[in-house]
């Protein structure tokens, strides 16, 4: 029964993939106006495994926390639908596919994308030491966007650098989001995220979080010059903002749709890059 290794890799919720995928695939569009296929190919594979080792390793070290919360108490090693050894099998699998993958870049990227990593192997144990594991999140999960000029050049220039620190935002606000869900049982259990910090003021923090991202995409394409991407970033803001007024923090189910919306986001701005590089 394969079912509780998709759901391990978490493959019934593949908008975690586009999440990882997205600042890669930006990269790559703001480094080169030409597509590369080959990169973008390979990019998408290692998100697919990068992603499903991270859930895997994340599963792992919080199985016994998952079975005390709502929405993770049915994940698979909290249920023991499988045991630790074949959970542990599956992540050195699939870490075995994604080095493959890592192979097939050159040398620096090779090392920069190894490097992620120690960051792969802290962020699951954050949530226990700080109320900030969304920043580490978005520290690890945004590797991609130093990545992708670096594969196409071996450099990392201010704009990779800029599209790094936009990204982390990005995350600060969507996981934020995600972490209202289990408010109630994160505060029951001791379990420490941001939703905990901010508490009732979320919404002014999420505003902020995504405020910043905006300005950072702003910055982007007024530096690289490419006039739809900005029309991308005003038109992605005011989604934002009448998206805005129907959060409730609350609900979970308000919570979880508001996080899905994260999705068009990212196609926004990829849509802004790619028409910016057609008109070059």
């Amino acid at each position: 029964n394969l079912r509780p290794f998709m759901e391990l890799m978490r493959l019934n919720r593949p908008l975690g993939i586009w999440l990882l995928l997205f600042p890669c695939l930006w990269s790559l569009a703001l480094a080169s106006p030409a597509p590369n296929l080959r990169y973008i190919f390979l990019f998408t594979l290692g998100a697919i495994l990068m992603r499903g080792a991270g859930c895997t390793f994340n599963d792992i070290v919080d199985r016994n926390i998952d079975a005390h919360i709502t929405r993770t108490k049915e994940r698979p090693l909290a249920k023991r639908s499988l045991s630790l050894f074949q959970v542990v099998l599956f992540l050195f699998l699939q870490l075995c596919g994604a080095f493959i993958i890592l192979l097939q870049f050159n040398k620096p990227t090779q090392i920069l994308g190894a490097s992620s990593l120690i960051l792969v192997a802290v962020y699951p144990f954050m949530k226990r030491w700080t109320y900030w594991p969304q920043l580490f999140l978005g520290i690890t999960f945004n590797w991609g966007a130093l990545m992708g000029e670096m594969a196409l050049y071996e450099r990392i220039a201010f704009p990779s650098i800029l599209l790094y620190i936009t990204c982390i935002f990005w995350t600060l606000a969507y996981d934020t989001l995600y972490a209202y869900q289990d408010y109630k049982d994160d505060l029951r259990i001791g379990v420490k995220s941001t939703a905990c910090r901010f508490g009732d003021k979320g919404k002014g923090y999420i505003t902020l979080f995504y405020g910043v991202m905006l300005l950072g995409w702003g910055t982007l394409s007024i530096i690289t010059h490419k006039l739809p991407l900005l029309m991308a970033t005003i038109f992605g803001g005011i989604l934002l903002f009448l998206w805005r007024r129907k959060i409730h923090l609350k609900s979970p189910l308000s919570c979880l749709q508001a996080f899905k919306k994260n999705l068009w986001v990212g196609l926004i701005f990829y849509a802004g890059i790619l028409i910016a590089n057609l008109l070059e």
